[in-house]
């Protein structure tokens, strides 16, 4: 269990980056079955419906994140304050622990 709050912060942040990445191409189909299959006039209400979809995405992913409480195995206590930031290095937000550090000091 050691590593396994490690490669829960890596599945968080690698969702967190696909969400990002595929916000435009979503963004291009809805576009395109709203104009070309549905035959509606694209507008503005439809825009801000598919893009406030993503922060909605991105709160519930985090929500979950942070029911998972996890645990440094080095000190025990809850490894992160809040949920990791994607493009820093993931460690303990207490004792600084990171993957790759030895449990021995």
């Amino acid at each position: 269990m050691n590593n396994g709050i490690w490669e829960e912060a890596e599945k968080f942040r690698t969702r967190v980056f696909l969400l990002f990445a595929s916000w435009i191409p979503f963004g291009l189909l809805v576009a395109v079955i709203w104009v070309k299959v549905l035959g509606l006039e694209l507008n503005v209400f439809v825009g801000f419906g598919v893009l406030l979809f993503w922060p909605f995405l991105y709160l519930r992913m985090r929500r979950k994140f942070k029911q998972l409480e996890l645990k440094c195995p080095s000190c025990g206590k809850l490894a992160f304050d809040d949920v990791p930031n994607i493009v820093t290095n993931i460690k303990c937000a207490n004792c600084g622990f990171q993957k790759g550090n030895s449990l021995n000091k």
